[in-house]
Parts: C-alpha cells; structure tokens; sequence
C-alpha cells in the first residue's frame, strides 16, 4: 500500500518510551498547525485529514496552514496504521482544546471531521457567505469573535422552547444571543407587530420621577420635586457647597438673588444647593438640578449628603440591585411560566444595564449646565459596572464574580448598541413598539430606557408608559442545529446533543 504523504508520522523515540503528539486547536477555529506542539518535531504538513460535505461524503482537506475551519473531529472514523498498514487502534483522543496521538511506533494517521453544525458556527458560516451576517471587527482575535446579523434579513429564525426567535448576535463565549418573535403558526415564524411581542404590554418601572428608575433593579430613590420660580421674589442663598454639623446644612460660597430670571439659564453657574431662605442654613438640603423659565428641579438631601453621594446611591452603590424593576418581574414571570423546561439550552450571559454617567451637566454641582440632561452611555456594548452586568445568581447556576449575580432566570432584553448593530430598520422592526435594556437619559422629570419604535427607529421612552415585551436569551454554544433553513418558514430547530 502506499503511502500518503500527508500521514502523521511518529518515529519510535525509544522502545519503552510513548510520543505524545499534542494538535492543538480551539474548536477547529482557523489555527495555524505551525503552533502544535510536539516531542518530536512532526512537521507541520504531514497530516491527513478528511472533511465532510454537503451530501455527507468526506473528500481530502489538502491545507498545510489550517485545520478545517467549522468542523468537529469524527473521533470513531478517525484511524491510525502502523508500517505493515495494520490498524492501531484507540491512540487518537480528542479535548476540549485539543487532539492528542499517543504510539510507541511508527504510524500514519487519518483525521476525519464532521461539519460543526452548533448554531455559533451557523453564524459564522453566514457570515463567510455573505449572508447577513457581519463581523464584529474589534473581536476578530478573540477565542469567538462576536458576529451579528445586520439589515433586512430573513435567514435568522429560530423555533425553541415553542417560540418565535431571531438570531441577533454571538457572544464571546460562543453562544447565539436571540430576541423573541411570538408563537409559531403551523411551524412557521412568520410574525410582526403584536404578534412579535408578548402578549402583554409592561412599563420599565412604576415611576419616572427618579434617575434610579432607569435600572433593571434599583435601590435608593430620590424623588425629584418641582418649585414655581418665576413669581417668587424671595431673596434665597445658592451655595457651591456645604458644611453639616448637628443635623444642620449650611450653606458655602453662596450667591443671593431675588430675580429668577437672573439665575436660570446658567446664572446657578456652581451654585447648586439651596436651603430655599436668605439665612443659608437648614435641616433638609435642596440640590437644583435643573431649570427652566419658571421652575427649579430638585432633589432633596438629608444627613450630610451631598448629590454625588445622591448619585451613587441611585445608579451605583454595592446595594443597588435590590427590587426589580417592573419589566424585570414580568420577564422574570414570562420566563418562569414557559421556560424553565428549557434553560439547560442556555448559557449564563450579560445583560448590560448600562448606567454609566456620559454626561452630568446639571447634576455636576461644579459648573454643571441646568439646561441639559443627565446623559447614559447607552452606546457601549459591554457594561464597565460590574453591577450593571446582569448574571445569574450563584445559586441559579451563576458563577460567583460573573457579572453581578442577580437574575433568577438566564433572560432579559437586547441593548440600544445591539440594535444598533443590527439595524432596526431590518430584521428588528416589527411594527410595534418593544423596550430595550439601555438607560438613555434622565431630563428634568423623567426617566428614559431605549426602545424600538414601530417603525425601526430607536428612541428613549419614558419609563412609567407601557410598551410591548420581547425577551433575550442566548442559546450555549453546546447547542446544534437539527434542522431548519433559518427562514420564517422553515426556522431552525435545535437540541442540546
């Protein structure tokens, strides 16, 4: 017989001593042979290797640089032969990173893959294809670089846990993020406007009257509160600061005015605080951080407190994930009637909660502008705050310091950066209103979560107004496609195995 000349051969080191010879690879994700690592100084070229094709037959994969990209070794086809071209059996294992041979002889080897049929790998054939899917260019060294589907797209449907989903991006762990699409009709996913969402509608939260209320959970409040300025001729203090003694503020570096007019409009400049007399002292402090023509918007300060201490305790503090929000309890509901029968499907991903300051302005008590808004940054993908990175808790098959451990059920909802990434005005519109995760800004009385507009466009909703419901999870890269070409009517379906 003769021999291929893309054997594996593994000379005979001693007769009592086994050669290793370790194929390293992570998921057979491009990586360059020249980096296996071996005892014997195999030269890279020197294998065999078989890749499946679409009509199931295996045809000579004749690459020296790369192991097949998108497959997954077939270790009961794979084979070795000594030199009288008898089979040497069980001398090829596989691992999680790896492929190892082990032989005290001389033997070739035949590497047989099977196409990698994991929904990441879908994805990222899609994107090979030109197929809607693109890739995320700041993670394209990464172990899985994050893909994502983009545009007016119709090969993304999936049918799990007997619902309606589209595929919206990978994650870095090498799961697929989804985004619910309603009930399926006959197998088909073919779903828009209120039959895309929930069938019920949900505010963000009870209130907007607070900055803490744009939180998926929340903890210290504080209540804004409204003074009509512009017929009030009372001489007050404004302070750039403070000192507390004895349960009482007083007021620093004031400013006095009787004249609204004179302080609207940036005439505060860094005079934020006022105890609302002419004396400069008192037992509950006022921090204006806003203004118009004829109002002053405040929060009120007790205990020493001053607004950063405010801030903290509203959007950042240790503590502050402690009651759900009011989209969070109907997720955490859906979720609990419908899917808990599926969550071995799923991995323990973030959701990004992201209340990240961009901008101050008016709650800056150093020059802030009391004309502007507090700005989030509702841009970023990732959440610095390890406390705005929503995970499961520990005990609900959470690990301990990913993210911040607070969800009972691996769900929640799509970010404004993810639908930024895919375009809402494709595949993401759907005719209906829906809430994203994203904290957009708190203006001079209310707070505002990014949503998707009827139309695709995303805006920033109050967060006391009902909108429509479409829940994210994302399948763990364990799962495979059993069949299904991804279009609405014919979505992929999926197992675990």
């Amino acid at each position: 017989m003769k021999r291929k000349i893309f054997g594996v051969i593994v000379p005979i080191l001693l007769v009592v001593e086994f050669c290793s010879i370790f194929l390293a690879y992570n998921s057979y994700q491009n990586k360059d042979l020249i980096d296996i690592k071996e005892e014997n100084k195999v030269e890279k070229e020197k294998f065999s290797m078989y890749i499946e094709n679409d009509t199931g037959e295996y045809i000579e994969y004749t690459s020296s640089e790369y192991f097949p990209d998108g497959y997954i070794l077939n270790l009961d086809k794979s084979t070795c032969v000594d030199s009288n071209d008898n089979v040497v059996s069980n001398l090829i294992s596989s691992g999680t990173n790896g492929i190892t041979v082990t032989s005290n002889k001389t033997v070739f080897c035949y590497l047989y893959f099977d196409v990698d049929t994991s929904i990441y790998q879908q994805v990222k054939r899609d994107y090979k294809n030109n197929n809607g899917a693109q890739l995320l260019s700041e993670t394209a060294s990464d172990t899985y670089p994050v893909y994502y589907y983009r545009g007016n797209i119709t090969n993304n449907n999936v049918l799990f846990g007997n619902f309606c989903w589209k595929m919206v991006r990978t994650t870095d762990t090498g799961g697929v993020k989804l985004i619910y699409n309603g009930v399926p009709t006959d197998g088909s996913c073919d779903n828009t406007g209120d039959a895309s969402r929930l069938t019920s509608t949900s505010r963000y939260n009870t209130s907007d009257t607070s900055p803490a209320y744009v939180g998926y959970m929340y903890n210290s409040v504080y209540t804004i509160s409204a003074k009509s300025m512009s017929s009030d001729t009372n001489e007050y203090l404004y302070g750039n600061s403070f000192t507390y003694s004895d349960g009482t503020y007083t007021l620093t570096d004031t400013i006095s005015s009787s004249s609204w007019s004179s302080i609207y409009n940036g005439g505060l400049n860094s005079n934020h605080y006022t105890c609302f007399n002419s004396t400069g002292t008192c037992t509950s402090l006022y921090y204006i951080y806003y203004t118009s023509s004829s109002t002053a918007y405040y929060i009120t300060l007790n205990s020493g407190k001053s607004v950063e201490d405010a801030i903290n305790e509203m959007l950042h503090a240790d503590n502050v994930n402690t009651t759900n929000s009011t989209i969070k309890t109907a997720i955490d509901n859906w979720y609990a009637e419908n899917m808990t029968s599926y969550t071995g499907y799923l991995e323990n991903t973030i959701f990004c909660n992201n209340r990240e300051i961009k901008s101050l302005n008016g709650w800056n008590p150093n020059g802030g502008s009391t004309t502007s808004y507090m700005y989030f940054n509702y841009d970023s993908l990732e959440c610095a705050n390890k406390l705005d990175q929503f995970t499961l808790k520990v005990d609900a098959g959470g690990t301990e310091g990913y993210g911040n451990n607070a969800l009972d059920y691996p769900v929640g909802l799509l970010t404004h950066r993810e639908a930024v990434l895919a375009n809402t005005i494709g595949y993401l519109k759907s005719g209906a209103h829906y809430w994203l995760l994203s904290p957009i800004d708190f203006g001079s009385n209310d707070a505002r979560v990014s949503e998707v507009e009827p139309n695709g466009v995303q805006g920033g909703l109050r967060v006391d107004i009902s909108s429509g419901v479409r829940p994210a999870v994302s399948l763990s890269s364990s799962i495979k496609i059993t069949s299904g070409d991804g279009s609405a009517t014919l979505p992929y379906q999926v197992t675990k195995e």
